[in-house]
Order: C-alpha cells, then structure tokens, then sequence
C-alpha cells in the first residue's frame, strides 16, 4: 500500500524525484481552503499498490511549499503533476475536489 508523502521545500521534491526511479510519480498541490481534497487523496492514495509514489504539496504553507508549485508549474489547487523518469508528462487541475479525484484514478490505471 502506499501512502502520500508530504514535500515542503523544492530540495525535497527534487530528491523525490530522483528517489523514485523509473517509478510514475503523482504530485497533489492542496491548500488548507481545500483539505477535503486532501483528505481524498491520502485515502485513495492508501488503498494504491506502492508501483507508484505519491506526493502531497501544502502550497499555503510557507514560501518554500509555493516555490514547489511555482518552479513546477502547478495549476491552482487542487491539482496534481504526473511525472515519470523525472520529466513531468502532464498536470490536472479542477475547481472540484472530485474531478480532480476521477482524473487521478484514470492515470493511475493507465499505469497499471
């Protein structure tokens, strides 16, 4: 099982990255105004099997977290950046939690 792990400098994120591998790499960017979202991802993230990692950026955190989002190039919260061998693919972004959520479980199927 896998289980989503916060990232809160650009440092981090980067070594995560490197950590990875050739592993499929999911980044969530949430903000406090949107911890249902939260919340949903380390749930779904949870029942995942660990093929992929999973990362969780609190981009109202700190300037360091929006540094993360911002060298990223991650859309408003919620939203996520899909990265494999260290090149990010794609990224997703949505208003509502639950598309955002639908959007996620079609990546990761693919990856399956």
């Amino acid at each position: 099982m896998s289980t989503a792990l916060l990232v809160q400098s650009q440092a981090d994120f980067v070594q995560q990255l490197a950590d990875a591998g050739d592993k499929p790499v999911v980044v969530g960017f949430t903000s406090m105004s949107c911890i249902k979202f939260a919340t949903m991802y380390s749930q779904v993230v949870s029942g995942l099997p660990s093929t992929m990692v999973f990362l969780l950026v609190m981009v109202n955190t700190g300037d360091a977290a929006k540094e993360i989002a911002d060298t990223n190039g991650a859309g408003a919260p919620p939203s996520f950046l899909y990265f494999q061998n260290n090149k990010k693919v794609t990224s997703f972004s949505s208003p509502e939690a639950q598309k955002v959520m639908d959007m996620l479980e079609e990546k990761v199927k693919e990856c399956q």
